[in-house]
């Protein structure tokens, strides 16, 4: 039978809860409006699942004895490659699934890789996952060169019609005064 968690002889526990406290009652101190709000509670509750499911992922290396650094970057690559196929057919639902499918392949190609250079090669866990943070960061980041350049030229072009836009308003000032 498991023996029940005692608070009083954990000192570990009581340490967190301490901490959790004194973090909880400086944000109320500095910062009640925003932290105390429903919309911020709202986002906490919304990012919490997420969250909990790639601790649930990590928990499962540590457990085996190994470490995964490239769960995030995983995580990341996967909502790219959705977020790439449900752009085919914006507003079609009908991309919805490819788009799921599309996601849990990248995420087993990315796994059976590390699983791969871990289990066949011999490479330790920490550098093998290291090494594919790092490749799936890269290759995030080469991928779209062109949309990043597209989306600069896009906010360059929003500040310069804003900056025409006041000067305009200011030249109709001065017209009309005179």
């Amino acid at each position: 039978m498991m023996s029940m968690l005692n608070l009083r002889s954990d000192r570990n526990i009581i340490y967190l809860l301490v901490i959790m406290a004194a973090i909880l009652l400086l944000q109320g101190m500095f910062n009640a409006g925003a932290f105390f709000s429903v919309s911020n509670f709202q986002s906490m509750t919304s990012q919490m699942p997420l969250l909990g499911m790639l601790a649930l992922a990590m928990s499962v290396c540590m457990l085996t004895g190994g470490i995964n650094l490239s769960i995030i970057a995983t995580t990341n690559a996967c909502g790219l490659v959705m977020a790439s196929v449900m752009a085919m057919s914006p507003g079609d639902g009908a991309m919805l699934l490819p788009a799921l499918l599309a996601g849990l392949v990248t995420a087993v190609i990315i796994g059976l890789i590390n699983g791969f250079l871990i289990a066949f090669v011999g490479v330790s866990p920490i550098l093998a996952t290291l090494g594919m943070m790092t490749l799936i960061l890269s290759l995030i980041h080469i991928s779209e060169p062109t949309r990043q350049a597209e989306i600069s030229y896009a906010v360059f072009c929003l500040k310069k019609k804003k900056k025409k836009t006041n000067s305009e308003t200011v030249s109709y000032t001065n017209q009309t005064n005179s």
